[in-house]
């Protein structure tokens, strides 16, 4: 009796708190095969409209869109079961957080602030608002646990207990590894799912939220090189609100990679923050499998 008690403990309260990192198998596989999709280059035009482009979902399939009680944010595929964003789309501070946070299991890993979900905090949708998955079962926030500050640091993973069915419409980005990606002067692509309207606060309410691409230039390092200001004014884009956690792109050699995720913007201006993949990818490697 005391031994089914026992077991049934584990399983209610210890068996769940594991972690769906990819095996070598799969991490080998998804080297091989991320970023292939679409098969062809896009030309991700910007229009001089203030949010960018609108597109349709298979031209960045690995853009996703997280639906959640508090807000929205916007993602990116990295592997069938972890979507990377930002951490301030539950926690900008110390002050400032979602209030799920509470109620959730938690711990450190190094400097990283792990938590797991009892219940699921996202809905994790396509373009189309199909329904990938709501089974976040893990969810990182980077150098949380030394400083909880988007100003500090603002990466974010979403691990699933269950794969993401991949088709053309979601599939995952390459996690960029190569410090040359990020260059100064390098162009990239911001896709994400903010409004499109030209008032930064959709004030008169006509703005969408959509799915949406611009063409920016990075072309500063700032936080010890976690972040990177890109500029989005040779294409008269800039970001708006809902964009936080959208993919930074650059595609090289017949790939799309990921080179960083959108943090924050400026109301009337071309500036945009993200989040470097590159100076997080030990710490997005040790956590996913990806590497």
């Amino acid at each position: 009796m005391n031994r089914l008690l026992l077991l049934l403990v584990f399983f209610l309260f210890g068996g769940i708190w594991c972690d769906h990192r990819l095996s070598s198998e799969e991490s080998q596989y998804w080297k091989a095969n991320c970023g292939t999709k679409p098969h062809h280059s896009r030309r991700f035009e910007s229009r001089r409209i203030a949010g960018g482009q609108p597109i349709q979902g298979d031209a960045a399939p690995w853009a996703v869109l997280l639906e959640s009680v508090t807000g929205s944010c916007s993602g990116t595929i990295i592997s069938p079961r972890h979507v990377l964003t930002v951490s301030h789309c539950l926690m900008a501070n110390s002050t400032e957080y979602d209030y799920r946070l509470q109620q959730a299991r938690r711990e450190c890993s190094d400097w990283d602030w792990i938590s797991y979900p009892g219940i699921s905090w996202f809905n994790i949708k396509n373009s189309y608002g199909k329904l990938l998955s709501n089974k976040v079962s893990r969810v990182i926030m980077m150098n949380y646990c030394y400083q909880p500050n988007n100003l500090y640091d603002d990466m974010m993973i979403l691990e699933l207990s269950e794969n993401i069915q991949l088709d053309d419409y979601a599939y995952p980005a390459c996690v960029s590894s190569n410090p040359n990606f990020q260059e100064i002067n390098n162009q990239v692509r911001i896709t994400a799912y903010g409004h499109n309207s030209w008032y930064w606060f959709n004030d008169d309410g006509l703005g969408t939220y959509m799915l949406r691409s611009g063409v920016f230039q990075i072309f500063q390092y700032y936080n010890d090189g976690r972040f990177m200001w890109l500029s989005g004014q040779n294409s008269g884009v800039n970001t708006r609100p809902g964009d936080s956690g959208g993919s930074v792109i650059l595609y090289e050699n017949g790939r799309y990679y990921v080179i960083g995720a959108f943090s924050y913007g400026y109301q009337n201006h071309f500036w945009s923050g993200v989040s470097s993949v590159f100076a997080h990818h030990h710490q997005i490697c040790k956590h996913t499998g990806i590497c």
